[in-house]
């Protein structure tokens, strides 16, 4: 698969991180999955029910690492009803494609150019657009940047270690007007 791997660059607190587009969205993929969040998070039921948030928390943590023109897809199919993904530099990405029986994976990364895909072939495009000014500014928002936060924190721990799998952290608070508190877990 041809996709573009050039390697973009985020800061986190104090260390530089450096990774492709791709590696990108499946860390966060399994960032998304393994971490077990608090009752009152929109991720609690992941990969159910948080197509939009799941996607715009991609778009937050990509804009981060310098990515530009990130976009929100939003379709439509009777059968399921709505669902939203995402496209950036040509890949699309679907973190939560797992939650429907007929998507081929748990999480959907592929090139756009290369084929169309089956699974979102089959839904009927209602909307594209960005997450512009008019998303920043619900409660929503100030959450994924806490989440996008921890996200960071998790990569930079890898990044120095190269031991922690992700699914030895807990996230113990998402309060809004506290830092997320991360747990590493033996």
């Amino acid at each position: 698969m041809q996709v573009d791997c050039v390697i973009q660059k985020a800061v986190s607190r104090d260390k530089e991180i450096q990774l492709p587009l791709v590696s990108i969205l499946k860390k966060m993929y399994l960032f998304l999955r393994e971490t077990k969040f608090e009752e009152e998070s929109c991720f609690r039921t992941f990969p159910n029910d948080c197509c939009f948030v799941s996607t715009y928390f991609a778009a937050i943590a990509l804009e981060r690492f310098g990515y530009e023109s990130i976009f929100w897809v939003l379709g439509n199919r009777k059968s399921t009803g709505s669902h939203v993904w995402g496209e950036c530099k040509g890949t699309v990405f679907d973190l939560t494609s797992g939650q429907f029986s007929d998507s081929l994976s748990e999480s959907l990364i592929y090139s756009k150019d290369l084929s169309p895909n089956i699974f979102h072939s089959s839904f009927t495009i209602g909307e594209r657009g960005m997450f512009d000014d008019r998303f920043h500014h619900d409660e929503v928002y100030f959450k994924l940047l806490l989440t996008v936060d921890c996200f960071f924190s998790v990569i930079q721990a890898e990044s120095e270690s190269q031991v922690m799998p992700s699914s030895d952290l807990l996230l113990i608070s998402m309060h809004p007007h506290l830092p997320p508190l991360i747990l590493f877990l033996d």
